[in-house]
């Protein structure tokens, strides 16, 4: 499989995480689990209704993944900005598609 084939499959899976944890009805029940606990205004219960952060999260765990899979090393410290930089090319991305998908949906 190409490489790019391999990051876009990935980063439609942040994309489809994100809006999953943040606005789906399948996420609803974490999403009161967390309100409940932390309150109306808390930090996680922001980070819980935010796809922009929840996309950065998920990018930030899933950007090694892809290193691996596409089979680079993790020699120096160039190996690590460049997962660095994915990571935050996937969490645009990502967030970009929910985004727009909540427009559309209204």
């Amino acid at each position: 499989m190409p490489i790019w084939i391999s990051l876009l499959l990935i980063t439609l899976a942040v994309a489809r995480g994100s809006k999953l944890i943040s606005s789906d009805f399948i996420g609803q029940p974490l999403r009161k689990a967390v309100v409940a606990r932390n309150g109306e205004q808390g930090w996680f219960t922001f980070l819980v209704h935010c796809p922009w952060c929840i996309s950065m999260w998920l990018s930030f765990a899933a950007a090694p993944f892809f290193w691996w899979f596409a089979g680079y090393g993790w020699s120096d410290a160039r190996d690590y900005l460049m997962i660095m930089a994915i990571a935050l090319a996937m969490s645009f991305v990502a967030s970009t598609l929910v985004a727009g998908s909540e427009r559309l949906n209204g």
